[in-house]
């Protein structure tokens, strides 16, 4: 298997460059953004992604469908680092 390619998006908004980019198989290192928005977006769209890679996207489906808070969704991702 090729090894993936790593990026860091700066000034990444709502980091839509990186879906593309994560979509195409690289493996996002860094985002780099000061809007407090577009930094929640950034969690929810890495917690979706690491979700996705470990076969557990109904809890993303759980917090969409409000059954579950923000909190409670971005603490089964930030208990990955």
């Amino acid at each position: 298997m090729a090894e993936k390619l790593n990026f860091i998006d700066l000034f990444a908004g709502a980091s839509g460059m990186s879906e593309g980019f994560i979509n195409a198989g690289f493996n996002p290192i860094s985002h780099v953004e000061m809007n407090p928005e577009a930094c929640q977006t950034i969690r929810t769209r890495a917690a979706y992604h690491y979700l996705k890679s470990k076969n557990k996207l109904h809890i993303y489906h759980q917090y969409i469908k409000g059954e579950i808070t923000q909190e409670v969704f971005l603490k089964t991702f930030q208990t990955k680092f």
